[in-house]
């Protein structure tokens, strides 16, 4: 679908799609005797459907000045249409997601974090009671993870993309140019890992300073304990809200009036100084969740390294 209005000052496109995949590969287990412990089976079907849209705006335009608004985005929803007979009370587990019939292959199922005693700083957490079936408040000593896990969340924004805006004033022109992502969810595993104790020498976190003391009481971050595993463990504590907002280009530029080109037998002579990843707001300071679609650490992976460059732009 297209649309322009008032002489093109004003464009709208948007593309719905629907797309439906059969026969999906999955490592799923075998018998040991085969001395494999799994192997690939087309086993499962899922469905992708969403819109992409873009809207371009020029709210000035004149001979001198212009300037333009550009807005995308794209929201999509991910599900599971089907799974082998074995695997569909459960679901296929992959670390902290699991993959179910009805919900999407990016979903995460976590012990869901209560909080921190404010009596003597134990973590707390939401631990199922077999015998009822309920979820209740329970201690760090209580803490298990086989027959806790909830639904927590989903690593798929709710939308994402991009918009920029650039201004031509007389012979100078700026352009900005962002990346945004609004939802999801990203299990921040190094963080955990900064705020677990440890050997000597190992590095902490700056929030460790928020622990729990008798002095310190109303806190969300619990008491300092050596090897004590639960009082920091694996829980929904450390699922972060994927939001960003990212400055992926910002540039500044000067094109030479004709009289000057014209002295050295140029047709366009342009000077430009251009910078690209020049910041990245996130939720927390040194989380960058584009480092994973699937909403998970990779230490593989670096955040794009900030560049700034300038130059001459020569046309004969």
């Amino acid at each position: 679908m297209e649309a322009a209005l008032w002489d093109n000052r004003l464009t709208i496109e948007a593309d719905f799609f629907y797309k439906k995949t059969n026969d999906l590969l999955f490592n799923m287990p075998v018998p040991a005797s085969t001395g494999f412990t799994s192997e690939p089976r087309n086993v499962a079907d899922m469905k992708n459907q969403g819109v992409e849209f873009s809207i371009g705006l020029t709210p000035v335009k004149t001979d001198r000045v212009t300037w333009t608004f550009n807005f995308n985005g794209l929201h999509y929803k991910n599900t599971v249409t089907r799974l082998p007979e074995e695997l569909r009370e459960k679901g296929f587990t992959r670390g902290n997601q699991i993959m179910k019939e009805g919900g999407s292959i990016y979903d995460f199922y976590m012990v869901k974090w209560a909080g921190v005693n404010p009596d003597n700083g134990d973590a707390q957490y939401w631990i199922k009671n077999q015998a009822t079936g309920q979820f209740e408040l329970k201690q760090s000593a209580d803490y298990e993870s086989v027959n806790s896990l909830q639904y927590a969340g989903s690593a798929i924004p709710d939308l994402q993309g991009g918009f920029g805006t650039t201004l031509h004033f007389y012979n100078f022109d700026l352009a900005l140019q962002f990346s945004y992502q609004l939802g999801g969810k990203f299990y921040d595993s190094q963080y955990l890992g900064l705020m677990q104790t440890g050997g000597n020498g190992r590095g902490w976190h700056t929030d460790i300073r928020k622990r729990w003391t008798p002095e310190n009481r109303n806190t969300d971050v619990p008491r300092l304990q050596f090897n004590s595993q639960n009082i920091v463990t694996t829980s929904d504590r450390f699922l972060i809200d994927a939001s960003y907002l990212s400055l992926r280009n910002l540039s500044l530029g000067y094109t030479f009036a004709p009289e000057v080109t014209e002295k050295l037998k140029l047709s366009r002579l342009r000077y430009y100084i251009s910078a690209d990843n020049v910041y990245l707001w996130s939720k927390r300071q040194g989380l960058d969740p584009r480092a994973s679609i699937a909403g998970t650490n990779t230490y593989a992976v670096y955040s794009p390294i900030r560049t700034v460059s300038m130059g001459l732009s020569v046309s004969f």
